[in-house]
């Protein structure tokens, strides 16, 4: 049955919306220049002349990270727009427009309300952390990570609820882009596995299906382990080991970003007289509505969705916890702009994460229509 014209027009509404409101957020970088990693991001392509190369060769200094698919992207955008800033930006705002779709098609996909998933990838896009991650051109590593791994968590939404063996080589293909983008796509692919092996509603025990999707996502995160020793020197981690223990790294990042975390989602230090009482009224309202939301049924496909997105909360911060302390040990939030924006990043994924986390907390995700069939 085709839907009524007013729905048709919905999500290409939506769309526009996400667009406008993304350009409006990020105006004010669109006159800026290009910072520390970017002069190195957009010089280092200038020497390849096969884009693929950082594929199987060393290509971020120190060789601790292994990310060919941002240095392909780089490498396209440096011969269309050279050193011009400004289409640069507008590169990074479309993919995080991008990543918001992603975002608003995932929590659709996974049964949460329209009008939730809509708001919540609003606010998600629109957010000071969103914002300021853009705003560095090099994070575009991260942008390209979170877009094509929720691309592949609504391929294993689908899979979870109709088993066909073609979403689950979609998902492997997406997950594969999203790792060679940046390792933080481990957290994503760490939610796939809770949405693939929860259990349906009707179906308590494990099927055969499950089983296969969860043994092809972590083969495919031992692959990239594998490719990553072979390609990286030893030498970066020895390095980065050379003074500590991992142990103490762990450590040592987790307490920085624990410690700042609340900043940067609260924005509190941030705050002061009218916009503070604002924000106080909205944040009342919203426990309003997660208190209502709690009341309603618990299904299943309600507590993988949650289970899912406070995986990729804690997870993403786990996969960047060994470098956080260096990093965000030496910044403040609310101290300088600059240091909130260089920051910023380490909490995007997070922040994806908990847009799951609310998706499911505010209302019972509907039934899915189909179920696998059990083996």
């Amino acid at each position: 049955m085709m839907a009524p014209p007013s729905n048709r027009l919905l999500r290409p509404a939506g769309l526009l919306v996400l667009a406008g409101v993304v350009l409006l957020a990020v105006r004010g970088s669109l006159g800026g220049g290009f910072v520390f990693d970017d002069f190195y991001l957009l010089a280092l392509p200038r020497y390849y002349d096969n884009p693929l190369l950082p594929f199987w060769q060393e290509h971020v200094e120190g060789g601790l990270h292994y990310r060919p698919l941002g240095l392909v992207l780089w490498w396209i955008s440096e011969r269309l727009f050279g050193a011009r800033p400004l289409l640069h930006y507008l590169l990074n705002a479309a993919l995080l427009i991008a990543v918001a779709a992603g975002l608003w098609r995932l929590l659709e996909a996974s049964g949460a309300r329209r009008s939730h998933a809509f708001v919540l990838a609003l606010a998600f896009a629109v957010s000071p952390v969103a914002v300021a991650t853009d705003i560095w051109l090099a994070n575009r590593y991260e942008l390209l990570a979170c877009l094509f791994g929720l691309a592949a968590l609504v391929a294993c939404r689908r899979y979870r609820t109709g088993g066909a063996t073609s979403d689950l080589v979609i998902a492997t293909v997406l997950f594969a882009l999203a790792l060679a983008a940046k390792e933080s796509a481990l957290a994503l692919i760490a939610a796939a596995v809770v949405l693939i092996a929860w259990p349906l509603d009707g179906l308590a025990r494990w099927t055969g299906l499950r089983d296969r999707g969860v043994l092809v996502l972590v083969a495919l995160v031992a692959a990239w382990f594998v490719v990553r020793a072979v390609v990286l020197p030893a030498e970066g981690v020895d390095a980065l080991l050379a003074d500590t223990s991992p142990a103490r790294l762990v450590r040592e990042g987790a307490i920085a970003w624990f410690r700042q975390w609340w900043s940067f989602f609260g924005l509190w230090p941030r705050l002061d007289g009218f916009v503070a009482a604002a924000y106080l009224i909205g944040m009342l309202l919203f426990v309003v509505l997660l208190a209502s939301g709690l009341r309603s049924a618990w299904s299943r496909d309600r507590m993988a969705l949650l289970v899912a997105g406070l995986v990729v909360f804690l997870a993403s911060g786990l996969v960047q916890w060994p470098r956080t302390g260096l990093a965000l040990g030496h910044l403040q939030f609310g101290r300088a702009t600059f240091e909130d924006v260089l920051g910023a990043r380490h909490y995007f994924m997070p922040w994806l994460g908990l847009a799951m986390a609310f998706a499911a907390l505010l209302a019972a995700p509907a039934a899915p229509a189909r179920r696998v069939r059990a083996i």
